[in-house]
């Protein structure tokens, strides 16, 4: 058998050292430029020759002679390289459909535009609270056939499903499927909304009537062979303990719930009770981090862009405590609409940080109270020296790019300070 697997971002690399480890098939490797420059290279050149190894510039002939191509998701099936397998009928599958075509552990799988990742982390670590051993990954951030490069035994799969993903799955088959919400999304990609949305569908092609969707009331159609329940506030548990903020969670704790409730979890209410009580949410989305002296500390690191962290300043909402919101980094370009996306929401004092700290300040000065820090230890020094109460929230809206490497590193800086200054 052939193999050619399109694309060497994790999940590739992943099906690569899979197929290897097991002899599966020859493999060929379709990657941009020529191999030598590739970032995995030194990873992969030991364990492959490299004749098998090509610029996808030239590899309309492999394409054509191959049994199977695994596709990265970030390659739209379009792709103009693709164009004679399409012809010549070479199945395209994603690293998803592979993974499970080569696992026999039960799949929970979670889409949808917003909440994914939250929903899926929460899922698996109220299984992992009730004792059970689950495998989380796919859009997370874990290529699924890191599943199969492990020894141990899992009694599930928790997989994060992106619609890009989804669109090449064949047999793929949840045992539990989510469909959380839609909005409009990749339209560089898909051509309409229902488009997007149909790619999402998907998620349920293999289902039938012993199996379970969890979904949006009105995102239900008649096709769906599954058993169904309607997402909705988890309004029966108590939530002062709670570290998250935002009506949204009652929904993504609600998912959760029902996957446990659907697998016959034990002393499911007290187990879930204390669960909501522990939970911090997770890492760089809107986490609770620490308090320190009646100020509670949380990291949205990911909230790159306004609408993120207006999304993340809406949280706090119906809280009637101050909101205090740093943010900054570097600018995009020479103005911002921060000021029409931050109008009339309820924020004590912004914290600007970073190169776009004038910018910022200038944005928002007739709104709001704004301090400018040259970064984020700046920031830290003067919650040392200031008594402030209620609710911190790091929510960037700019890119890392003036003193980080990427937002990852940002957040993790951030989240150390934190926990330091909390000491």
């Amino acid at each position: 058998m052939k193999i050619a697997i399109f694309g060497l971002a994790r999940s590739g690399l992943a099906a690569f050292k899979y197929i290897h480890q097991k002899s599966l098939a020859e493999v060929f490797l379709i990657n941009q430029g020529a191999p030598e420059i590739w970032s995995c290279w030194d990873e992969i050149s030991s364990l492959i020759d490299r004749d098998h190894c090509i610029d996808q510039e030239n590899a309309q002939d492999i394409f054509t002679n191959v049994d199977q191509i695994i596709l990265s998701p970030g390659i739209p099936r379009e792709h103009n390289a693709l164009r004679l397998a399409h012809e010549n009928n070479i199945p395209i599958i994603s690293e998803i459909e592979f993974a499970y075509s080569h696992s026999d552990i039960p799949v929970v799988a979670i889409t949808g535009t917003n909440g994914k990742t939250t929903t899926t982390t929460m899922v698996s670590e109220i299984l992992k609270k009730a004792g059970l051993k689950v495998f989380m990954g796919g859009n997370i951030g874990i290529p699924y056939s890191e599943l199969l490069l492990k020894d141990e035994k899992f009694d599930y799969a928790i997989i994060e499903l992106s619609s890009f993903q989804l669109e090449s799955i064949q047999n793929f088959h949840a045992h539990i499927a989510m469909f959380l919400n839609i909005t409009e999304n990749h339209m560089e990609r898909y051509t309409s909304l229902e488009d997007y949305k149909n790619a999402k569908y998907r998620i349920f092609n293999k289902q039938t009537d012993s199996d379970y969707a969890i979904i949006q009331k009105e995102l239900d159609e008649d096709w769906i062979r599954s058993q169904k329940f309607y997402i909705e506030a988890l309004d029966h548990f108590d939530y002062s303990k709670s570290k998250l903020v935002g009506p949204h969670n009652k929904m993504n704790f609600y998912c959760a719930y029902k996957v446990c409730e659907i697998l016959k979890v034990n002393n499911l209410n007290t187990l879930f009770q204390d669960f909501i009580n522990e939970f911090t949410g997770v890492p760089l989305r809107l986490q609770y981090i620490t308090n320190y002296q009646g100020l509670n500390i949380y990291n949205d690191g990911k909230s790159t862009n306004d609408a993120a962290t207006v999304a993340a300043v809406d949280s706090f909402a119906d809280s009637s405590e101050d909101l205090f919101l740093a943010l900054g980094g570097q600018p995009r370009s020479e103005s911002t609409s921060l000021n029409e996306s931050l109008k009339g929401k309820r924020i004590t004092k912004v914290f600007a940080f970073g190169d776009a700290r004038e910018l910022v300040a200038s944005a928002l000065k007739n709104q709001f109270e704004v301090i400018q820090f040259e970064g984020l230890i700046e920031v830290f020094d003067y919650l040392k020296t200031h008594e402030l109460s209620g609710n911190f929230l790091f929510s960037p809206a700019f890119p890392s790019f003036d003193q980080y490497k990427n937002y990852e590193i940002r957040g993790e800086h951030f989240t150390k300070l934190a926990i330091e200054l909390s000491k």
